[in-house]
């Protein structure tokens, strides 16, 4: 498993907290509903799943704490969740390279049956291919049109 750079981790970090934040920073005008209450605890929760993906330093946890993180209850402000998913994406490609990366190169595929058969030289023991019969079926001339 892919773990996280300490840059890449503090960045985790840093982003957590802000998330924290500004969750709480948009509800809290409307405290006294329990809907505002509810929304700001879902996105501590978010946040902290976030910061805990961080703490763990996984690169695959952490961006899938990332995309969650971006999906919160961001309300108005719905845009701030789009870096969060930017770098859920980033997070991931730069996995992915690295797995491939670690797995060295890969065997040549093998060519499919047909491709093979067709890439083959001719052989000259095969019997020439033969015209096709001649169908049984009559067909009447066409009959000529007067004017």
């Amino acid at each position: 498993m892919n773990r996280l750079a300490p840059e890449q981790q503090r960045l985790a970090v840093l982003g957590a907290a802000l998330a924290a934040v500004v969750f709480v920073a948009l509800w809290a005008p409307s405290y006294p509903r329990s809907a505002a209450l509810a929304a700001s605890a879902i996105g501590l929760v978010m946040a902290a799943f976030l910061y805990l993906a961080a703490r763990r330093g996984s690169l695959v946890l952490t961006a899938i704490a990332a995309f969650v993180v971006s999906f919160g209850p961001w309300g108005s402000a719905w845009m701030l969740g789009a870096p969060y998913i930017g770098w859920s994406g980033l997070l991931l490609y730069r996995a992915s390279k690295a797995a491939s990366e670690a797995a060295g190169p890969r065997p040549p595929r093998r060519k499919r049956a047909v491709e093979a058969e067709a890439d083959a030289p001719a052989k000259t023991d095969a019997p020439a291919k033969r015209a096709p019969e001649r169908s049984k079926r009559y067909t009447p001339p066409a009959r000529k049109r007067c004017r």
